[in-house]
């Protein structure tokens, strides 16, 4: 395909992400032929999980996550270890864990 102006490329770029994107495809970037047209792209970006550094052409399995402890007394994990009944271990929160987990990070 061949675009004559920079507003047309522009276009084809905001038209093609969108159908990619409710496609679930990620586009990762765009190759021109002609280096006098400019278009903002991202400097990292993930690519099977990792990131990859555009700039650098650098990849890396950082992912900036907080991680969060559940101490032993809340956790329910644990009950067994800690020794409960029956009736105690379908009574708990098994299968969800303590209630401030399900808040996001900023709570």
């Amino acid at each position: 395909m061949s675009l004559d102006t920079e507003r047309e490329t522009h276009h084809f770029i905001e038209v093609s992400t969108k159908l990619m994107a409710n496609a679930k495809l990620e586009l990762r970037g765009w190759e021109f032929i002609d280096s006098n047209v400019s278009t903002p792209q991202p400097e990292i970006s993930k690519v099977l999980g990792m990131l990859w550094n555009r700039k650098n052409d650098t990849l890396s399995c950082e992912e900036r996550k907080r991680w969060r402890h559940v101490p032993t007394s809340e956790n329910p994990a644990d009950l067994p270890l800690r020794g409960c009944s029956a009736k105690k271990l379908i009574e708990s929160r098994w299968w969800e864990g303590p209630q401030w987990l399900m808040l996001s990070e900023k709570e």
